[in-house]
């Protein structure tokens, strides 16, 4: 993908006291697998490498979906596009000396980032879902970090074989801090890697933003002199997913940490500290009056998306906002503060005019994530939702094949049920035909145990992300809504309304998936996608082949840790867990 051709289409502040918000629309930008991508997609790089084995080739959903925001950063301004990312927290640029371009003269070596790698890689050791690790040998994963080597990350220019250096520098937006008179680096090392193997390394630091007319002065980002991808990142997730680690810094004083006379109780509580990223500062700058954004992808066809930091626009969407509140997947790595941006989803199922039929109906924790592509399910529960769509896995991509193709007036809705909040989406909408004309339902087998929706859904959904009071709440989209109508978030999102199942979210996994219930009973919903109605057994001509699905899925994962796509999959445990780690080793070490 070339970030030239992707522009910030308006960004603009309003202006009355009473309405404070920023409204972003981003241009959506499609690059077919021929086009230069970004590292980082690991969707598009294993695509590419199948189809020239001459195996399955999906020229549809091989142009992945961008969604890029255009700034401004340091005096004079300097252009930057970033990838918006609901799934991270940083901000961080590509600098302009990145050792990965053509003709890289970088020879300089990130010494502290060199130790912030190898606590991030021995910290992965204990993390089992750290994307630090290396794919198994069989380019897969199945789930299992024993045995799987450690990635490698250049931190030094001569650590960077030439074949690697690929990077078209001239035509991306890159930043140089020497010429921004008004950069301050904090003199702490900058480390985020990614499951696919993608990394930036870099130094923190801060200076002026500036989106349309709005100017902010000292945001705090990152900026990666040695990174294998093409465009940095506008992370907006929740503060504990942020990547900064200050016991890493020259100035690092743990005494700035605990209150004077600390006692053991003080030392043993002590949390890694976190700073304002981009939807705080927005509210610190009185820009906005709540931490909290909607998010808009539009239908497949659109060019373009939209982004209300402070504000939701009812024009955007159908039926009533239904909320739920955020859950913690990652309890199961030690973590007990939620963050990241996942909700229950209580199940999932089909309906059209002769009945509906449930895939399954066990409460997962749902990540809503709009720097992935395509959407991933537990290896298991994916080997069910297979046998339940009479499919099969495919062992190359990690789809489900259809016995059959549906026909092109089908009407089937795939349900999702978030508390008795329904989203319906055309079920074509998740099938992708290949080459040859089999067709394949674009869910893709994890060794995580969580959820993770991508764009592929979040595109039929409006998102109301409210950082402040961790909550989601959810409606389905309307890509016809006519005239703007937005008002501003500023105590709670307003028209909003509980789901049926607020009170009734994710606590556990369960300890294996089946279908035993009927996701459209059981909450009295009256959203917009229809009240709930007893179960009934939809028809079908797919039949099932007599094949080990299970083993399939499992052999098949191509990303486990990978952040699986067009955007950065970042794997969470790598902000979550290893600098949470780092951050507590070093300071045991001073105490």
């Amino acid at each position: 993908m070339k970030l030239k051709n992707v522009a910030l289409v308006a960004g603009c502040v309003n202006a009355v006291a009473a309405e404070k918000y920023l409204k972003l629309d981003f241009e959506k930008h499609r690059a077919d697998i021929d086009e230069e991508l970004p590292l980082t997609h690991s969707a598009a790089r294993q695509l590419r490498k199948r189809a020239s084995d001459d195996s399955v080739a999906f020229p549809l959903v091989a142009q992945e979906n961008y969604y890029s925001i255009n700034l401004e950063v340091g005096t004079p301004p300097q252009n930057v596009s970033l990838l918006l990312d609901t799934g991270s927290s940083d901000m961080w640029v590509i600098g302009s000396n990145n050792g990965y371009c053509k003709n890289s003269d970088n020879k300089s070596r990130n010494l502290d980032a060199l130790g912030s790698n190898r606590f991030a890689k021995r910290a992965s050791s204990v993390a089992s879902a750290s994307p630090s690790s290396a794919t198994d040998s069989d380019g897969g994963d199945d789930g299992d970090d024993s045995g799987d080597a450690e990635q490698f990350y250049p931190t030094a220019a001569s650590e960077i074989p030439a074949a690697a250096k690929t990077l078209d520098c001239q035509s991306l937006s890159l930043f140089d801090l020497e010429k921004s008179s008004s950069f301050k680096s904090n003199s702490t090392p900058f480390f985020t890697s990614y499951g696919d193997n993608s990394y930036a390394s870099g130094l923190w630091g801060t200076d002026d933003v500036r989106l349309g007319n709005l100017s902010i002065a000292d945001v705090f980002f990152a900026v990666a002199n040695f990174s294998n991808s093409s465009t940095g990142v506008l992370g907006v997730g929740l503060p504990a997913l942020e990547s900064y680690n200050p016991a890493l810094s020259d100035n690092f004083n743990v005494s700035d940490y605990l209150p004077v006379n600390a006692s053991d109780a003080d030392i043993d509580n002590i949390s890694k500290p976190t700073y304002a990223n981009f939807p705080q500062i927005l509210k610190q700058k009185n820009v906005i009056e709540k931490v909290a954004y909607s998010l808009f992808l539009n239908d497949t066809n659109a060019t373009n998306g939209q982004i209300l930091f402070g504000a939701v626009d009812h024009s955007k969407y159908t039926g009533s906002l239904s909320t739920l509140p955020l859950v913690n997947s990652l309890y199961v790595e030690g973590i007990n503060d939620t963050t990241q941006l996942e909700i229950t989803l209580d199940g999932m199922g089909l309906k059209n005019s002769q009945g509906q039929f449930t895939i399954y109906n066990q409460k997962m924790p749902a990540l809503l994530d709009s720097g992935t592509t395509v959407s991933y399910l537990p290896i298991d529960l994916h080997s069910l939702v297979a046998k339940q769509l009479k499919g099969i896995v495919d062992p190359q991509t990690g789809f489900i094949e259809l016995k059959n193709c549906p026909a092109k007036n089908d009407n089937t809705q795939l349900v999702f049920n978030f508390g008795g909040a329904f989203i319906s989406i055309k079920y074509t909408e998740f099938i992708e035909k290949s080459d040859d004309d089999n067709c394949y339902v674009t869910f893709m087998p994890q060794g995580e145990p969580g959820i993770l929706l991508g764009d592929n859904f979040l595109r039929n959904a409006y998102i109301v992300y409210d950082l402040e009071d961790m909550e989601i709440s959810i409606a389905q989209a309307n890509f016809n809504g006519g005239a703007e109508n937005i008002e501003a978030i500023v105590k709670n999102v307003p028209s909003a309304v509980k789901a049926p199942g607020y009170s009734a979210s994710f606590t556990e996994f369960p300890s294996s998936y089946a279908t035993t219930g009927n996701i459209f009973s059981g909450y009295n919903s009256t959203n917009s996608t229809g009240s709930a109605g007893s179960k009934t057994t939809m028809t079908s001509s797919r039949t099932s082949r007599n094949t080990n699905t299970a083993s399939a899925a499992g052999n098949s994962s191509s990303s486990t840790r990978a952040k699986k796509n067009a955007g950065f999959a970042h794997e969470v445990p790598v902000s979550a867990i290893s600098v949470i780690m780092v951050f507590n080793i070093l300071l045991s070490m001073l105490l």
